[in-house]
């Protein structure tokens, strides 16, 4: 697990330019075990690429990992809920 979202980046910035490339992406979503398609990574590069110059900067990973709904830290949801939801 990363540290930081800046340390993602780092991670996933193979070659250091700063952008992520679709290769670069695939390469870390199979580093840490995910079986993706690149159909499925050009959509994620989509998704991400606000300027649409088909590579991911720090600012556009940056805003697209911030949108990223988090998971409760301690506890978690209380029992009765996680029923009520199952059923």
């Amino acid at each position: 697990m990363h540290g930081t979202i800046s340390d993602a980046f780092t991670d996933i910035d193979a070659d250091g330019d700063g952008r992520l490339s679709r290769e670069e992406l695939y390469a870390a979503m199979q580093r840490i075990g995910v079986r993706v398609s690149l159909a499925r990574i050009e959509r994620m590069l989509a998704d991400m690429d606000i300027d649409q110059n088909r590579a991911v900067d720090y600012r556009e990973f940056m805003r697209k990992t911030s949108q990223v709904p988090r998971l409760p830290r301690a506890g978690g949801p209380r029992p009765g809920r996680v029923r009520r939801i199952a059923r």
